[in-house]
């Protein structure tokens, strides 16, 4: 009696491994399979690929692995079986299959897209979608900031933690050229929009003098804050350029500020600091209903916020160009930042 248990036990064992063996061949075979001289494997070459050597990479969509590939031949019979982790792996395994070779992919897989969303794909027509879809979204935002400069001009805004050099300085195309203007200082040149690793850069080459190009010329990492700005960084300087689709007050694009002197008193007149306050506010893109200002005659004064200028009192200048430090404070995050600004007397016509 324990003998025949034994075998029946025996006996249930063979045809669940059988029936397990069975159901996974046939579940493999029944996949759609993507042949090596199909544009999807060219596409799956291309999420697989590495950046830094292959400017096809689409990395938009990440394959998160490990993931099952089983491998036919050109009779479509399944000939292996492998178990892919990581990229590199991937696409070493895709770039040694000959072009009679077909693929089938076991899913579901797991991706996810260059906004951190991650999706589960569970056919070939879901996975070219997928593909497709993050390409063109990528082209879009690559169009979107190549034709920025076709709009309106825009200028060098104000940056927290870079020089401000050219602050106010314009970009702008003329003619299908890019054009870039700083006071008597002009250049022409190419902005470049691509994708590098799922970042948007610009790609500016100017043909100016040598500061110019030294300040510009670089391969930036583009964010656009919003319809009206973008910031440019390199790891070491961040360039801010705000777009202006009506040209803006003459005196509003650096803090150079110039008044007129009086003709009783040449060299010298009466500054009313309140009076500089929008052109500030302009300038920073601030929101003066968020943001305070105040003026100082030293730097540590600003940051100590002491001796303040009382702003709306006029008072006479006492050499042709002052400088004054502008502490501007943020009443939602309590924060504050203290910016340098110049007023020249000069004669007017």
């Amino acid at each position: 009696m324990k003998n025949l248990k034994k075998i029946i036990l025996l006996l249930i064992t063979v045809l669940s491994i059988v029936s397990c063996t069975y159901e996974d061949y046939d579940d493999s075979i029944s996949k759609d399979l993507i042949a090596v001289d199909s544009e999807l494997y060219e596409l799956l070459t291309d999420v697989a690929s590495d950046p830094e050597t292959d400017e096809d990479t689409i990395s938009c969509i990440q394959v998160i692995y490990p993931i099952n590939i089983f491998t036919y031949d050109s009779n479509d019979i399944e000939i292996a079986n492998t178990f892919i982790i990581g990229n590199q792996a991937f696409r070493d395994f895709l770039d040694v299959l000959p072009s009679t070779n077909s693929i089938s992919i076991s899913y579901p897989i797991a991706a996810t897209l260059t906004d951190g969303s991650s999706i589960d794909i569970t056919t070939n027509e879901q996975l070219k979608e997928s593909i497709d879809n993050c390409i063109e979204e990528e082209l879009e935002l690559i169009r979107y900031c190549q034709g920025l400069l076709d709009e309106c001009v825009w200028e060098v805004g104000y940056s927290k933690i870079s020089s401000n050099d050219y602050l106010g300085g314009s970009f702008f195309v003329d003619n299908g050229v890019m054009n870039f203007s700083y006071y008597s200082e002009t250049a022409i040149g190419s902005w470049t929009s691509i994708m590098i690793e799922s970042q948007l850069h610009v790609n500016i080459s100017l043909n100016g003098d040598v500061d110019t190009e030294t300040q510009f010329n670089r391969n930036w990492k583009a964010e656009i804050l919003d319809s009206d700005s973008m910031r440019l960084t390199d790891g070491l300087d961040e360039l801010i350029i705000h777009k202006y689709c009506n040209v803006p007050n003459d005196d509003c694009y650096d803090f150079n500020f110039t008044a007129c002197e009086d003709v009783a008193t040449p060299g010298f007149t009466e500054l009313t600091l309140s009076e500089y306050d929008n052109c500030i506010y302009e300038i920073l893109q601030e929101d003066d209903n968020l943001i305070d200002i105040t003026y100082y005659s030293s730097e540590a004064d600003a940051d100590m916020e002491t001796n303040p200028i009382d702003s709306t009192v006029p008072f006479m200048n006492s050499i042709e160009t002052e400088i004054f430090y502008v502490r501007v404070y943020d009443t939602v995050e309590n924060t504050f930042y203290v910016v340098e600004i110049s007023v020249t007397v000069e004669t007017c016509p």
